[in-house]
């Protein structure tokens, strides 16, 4: 059976639309990365390696906030940037509850649908 590599032109365009199926703003991502597939398709590959979400389950361990936030943020800019909508609207509510001084102590939920759509997402790559 041949495999085909994430450069391969077929599996970039099926890559995308696939995270279009899932509730990505592929269109949306590609004006972003100026039509530049390759560059596009690499970025979202590289984002499921991202040490941010790592941290982020780490400082919710750890009931450090500050970590929180910052990993949250940083997940919540990247998913925007490559228009991962599922992650950035989970995150994004996360990152609103520790604007607002909230405590660690009720992100459990949110944290839990935040990894069942990064999961889903780092699923589509296969």
């Amino acid at each position: 059976m041949l495999e085909l590599e994430w450069t391969d032109d077929s599996f970039a365009q099926e890559l995308l639309d696939r995270l279009d199926l899932w509730g990505a703003d592929v269109q949306g991502g590609m004006e972003r990365f100026l039509y530049d597939e390759e560059l596009y398709v690499k970025c979202i590959r590289r984002f499921a390696e991202d040490p941010a979400m790592e941290a982020l389950k780490e400082a919710i361990q750890n009931k450090d906030r500050q970590a929180a936030y910052e990993a949250a943020h940083t997940l919540k800019g990247t998913s925007a940037t490559l228009s991962l909508t599922p992650i950035y609207e989970a995150v994004k509510k996360i990152v609103d509850e520790l604007n607002e001084d909230g405590d660690l102590t009720g992100f459990k939920e949110d944290f839990q649908k935040l990894k069942m759509s990064f999961q889903e997402y780092r699923s589509l790559l296969l």
